[in-house]
């Protein structure tokens, strides 16, 4: 007897789907769920020390240190000072941070920032003076990174809302203003994790 190649095809399309009848259903309570993905580790690092290098650049240093209060969440406290353009600047912060991704040790995080920045300037040949303060409070999301040894980067951009006040004199006239706005926070820190 002659079998026809469409006999054949009918053939290798069919031997699977009576194969797959012939096997026992599987009941849906025999199902396995997929195992949970657990981590790997815990976070390694309890804190990190940073500094960031644009405030470096104008004069200013401005440290942060974070520490772990759980492993997907830090606290962290600012402290900076130097000079600037004859001002002298003096700035203390605090910060918030949740970890959505990842861990204390590197990923995406939301937080909360509060800063205090005061800056001076001495009598200058004119004999004026002048200083003024601001706070700033303020949201944002960032990134933070870990390598192995210890090396960290940390980046954060949001928007924070600003109250600040000025004043000014040189012995006969004064002057002062207050103002207040919303504007941008960022931060690009770089240091250590231990």
């Amino acid at each position: 007897m002659k079998r026809s190649p469409l006999f054949f095809g009918l053939a290798l399309t069919l031997l699977p789907l009576a194969s797959a009848r012939a096997q026992p259903a599987t009941h849906p309570a025999q199902l396995t769920p997929p195992p949970a993905q657990v981590r790997d580790h815990a976070p390694t690092h309890a804190a990190s020390l940073t500094l960031s290098p644009v405030h470096l650049a104008i004069g200013v240093v401005e440290l942060t240190s974070e520490f772990r209060l759980a492993d997907k969440l830090g606290v962290a406290g600012t402290l900076g000072g130097g000079k600037h353009n004859d001002i002298g600047l003096l700035e203390l912060g605090a910060q918030l941070c949740y970890y959505l991704t990842g861990d204390f040790d590197g990923g995406l995080h939301l937080g909360l920032e509060t800063q205090y920045v005061s800056a001076f300037r001495d009598a200058t040949s004119d004999m004026t003076t002048a200083k003024g303060e601001g706070l700033a409070v303020g949201s944002m999301i960032g990134w933070k990174w870990i390598g192995e040894s210890g090396l960290s980067f940390v980046a954060q951009a949001g928007a924070q809302y600003m109250a600040l006040q000025a004043e000014a004199q040189n012995g006969t006239i004064s002057a002062s203003q207050e103002d207040s706005r919303v504007g941008a926070l960022v931060n690009l820190n770089a240091g250590w994790s231990f």
